[in-house]
């Protein structure tokens, strides 16, 4: 027989659009809470980044704050899978930064992973 997961976190991932993500908020009676901006989402935090609609919006000083406290951070890029510019790559490898960037579905897939593993791990979700 299966055990049902359990997910330790306040907030994990229902569902998933390019467009648009339904989260749910555990420590609220299960509030479901839609999302059609560019975010950040983490164990137990929401941050909205209407800013950042793609890559090329993205720089090193936001990526560290991101990433610091972190195990991994995956950034999702929409439908399809994309990278950020040759200098920002590099310096991403330079530093060692552990980001993971993947198409919509696999990031929101590889986050609730990662929480039921109760890693530290963050997504910033970009919509354009």
């Amino acid at each position: 027989m299966l055990a049902p997961d359990t997910i330790s976190s306040r907030y994990y991932i229902r569902s998933c659009q390019q467009d648009k993500v339904l989260v749910t908020d555990a420590r609220q009676n299960n509030q479901e809470i839609i999302l059609s901006q560019s975010f950040f989402i983490s164990t137990d935090t929401i941050q909205a980044y209407p800013e950042l609609q793609n890559l090329s919006h993205l720089d090193a000083d936001r990526l560290k704050s991101l990433v610091t406290p972190l195990q991994v951070l995956l950034i999702a890029t929409g439908r399809q899978q994309y990278f950020p510019s040759p200098p920002l790559y590099r310096k991403i490898k330079q530093e060692a930064w552990p980001i993971e960037f993947m198409n919509a579905r696999a990031a929101c897939h590889t986050f609730n992973i990662l929480l039921n593993e109760n890693r530290q791990v963050g997504l910033l979700f970009l919509i354009q």
